[in-house]
């Protein structure tokens, strides 16, 4: 019985994700005064990161975040396909995700957990923001 609820959910995910929108062509972060673009490493050196074994990359991003870089633990540390990850941020309706510097989200939105922190929806000074659908206008 699940399993044609199951095939629908990944054609429809699918679906979303093959829009072929990049999402992740301009990070943005949550600075004092409003959003702003994000301080990101050249691409090159992220690409370069994904060569290296997981104890290296982990080390090599917390050297790169604490000298200012804005890091997005599951796209630069896990290899995680950056649109297929902000386009399931935004399904399951995160705003914002935190840097690498930041303490994890305990709660995902929507959600209500006794004596848990929920999520909410204004995001903290240095957190990755979650494109909203049909992502960042141009200005």
């Amino acid at each position: 019985m699940r399993k044609p609820i199951l095939a629908a959910f990944l054609l429809c995910l699918s679906a979303l994700v093959a829009t072929g929108q990049d999402l992740c062509s301009v990070y943005m972060i949550q600075g004092p005064d409003g959003p702003q673009v994000a301080s990101r490493p050249p691409q090159e050196q992220l690409d370069a990161l994904k060569a290296l074994s997981r104890e290296a990359r982990i080390t090599a991003v917390k050297a790169l975040a604490n000298q200012g870089a804005i890091i997005d633990v599951p796209v630069d540390v896990w290899g995680w396909d950056c649109n297929k990850t902000m386009k399931q941020r935004q399904i399951y309706g995160y705003k914002w995700v935190p840097n690498a510097l930041m303490a994890n989200i305990v709660v995902a939105p929507g959600l209500n957990v006794p004596s848990l922190p929920s999520y909410k929806p204004k995001p903290p000074v240095g957190a990755i923001l979650v494109p909203p659908k049909g992502g960042w206008k141009k200005k």
